[in-house]
Formats: C-alpha cells, structure tokens, sequence
C-alpha cells in the first residue's frame, strides 16, 4: 500500500508514471465531479485509471468514509 500526493498537479511530477505503472491498482481521490487529475494523467500517460473516488458536495472526505470507499473499490 502506498500513497501519493500531489501539492501540484501541473505540470506532473517526472517520477508519477513510474509509481503508477508499478503499482498494482490504482485509485484516484479527488474533490471534483469529473476526475480531472485522473483525466490529466490518462493523457499524459497513456493509461486508464478506472478506480475513482469523487465527492463534490464541497465538504471534505472523512477518515472514515475514505477508508470504506477505498475497501469497497478494492472489493471488486
């Protein structure tokens, strides 16, 4: 398990491909309603990033939620 965050998501760190290419699954959290970050490193990189937690009601993500949300995504 590992995380990456970004305190700046343009242009994108030379080293984030290669964290994501190694990485078994991949999830995406983010405060918008469409992925950008996600969306910018699907075309940058050329790879698909299905796993995705959005919330978009301006209210921050809880431990609690985050931790389920992140289980149930890793349910599948």
């Amino acid at each position: 398990t590992s995380l990456v965050h970004l305190r700046q998501v343009y242009p994108l760190p030379a080293s984030l491909e290669e964290k994501l290419r190694a990485a078994k699954r991949v999830v995406v959290v983010e405060n918008n309603a469409t992925g950008q970050l996600a969306n910018l490193m699907q075309m940058t990189y050329g790879m698909k990033l299905p796993h995705r937690i959005l919330k978009y009601n301006g209210e921050p993500f809880h431990i609690d939620e985050l931790g389920r949300l992140i289980a149930e995504v890793n349910h599948d």
